[in-house]
């Protein structure tokens, strides 16, 4: 289930506003929340779980191992299925998930509905 909020609940004590999030690594059966700050979070939870709970308009995943906020992608190269983040960070996409990259395309996606901080 998609959270309708824009906060991702962590832990009971702990949640973040899903703008703040640059990418999520899975890390066996830990998350590794990777913030626009350069800061890190981890998270006693897979990626499955926090995959629902993100809306699938801002988010994507291009793999098994990570969820990618879609404002921070800077370009794609489709060829190579390759998605190239603002922060310098290149993340390859599945062959199952390389015929969605396009939907979420930093070139062909108006995100001027998105208030976020800027990346670093």
């Amino acid at each position: 289930m998609n959270n309708p909020t824009n906060t991702l609940r962590i832990t009971r004590k702990q949640s973040i506003q899903t703008n703040e999030v640059l990418f999520l690594e899975a890390n066996a059966n830990y998350t590794i929340i990777h913030l626009a700050d350069g800061k890190s979070i981890l998270a006693a939870s897979t990626l499955k779980r926090f995959e629902n709970k993100l809306p699938k308009n801002t988010f994507c995943r291009p793999n098994k191992s990570f969820i990618i906020h879609r404002y921070f992608i800077e370009r794609i190269n489709y060829q190579d299925k390759v998605i190239f983040l603002k922060n310098a960070l290149i993340i390859q996409a599945s062959r199952r998930k390389a015929a969605l990259l396009k939907t979420f395309d930093p070139l062909t996606t108006n995100f001027s509905h998105l208030t976020t901080k800027q990346p670093l």
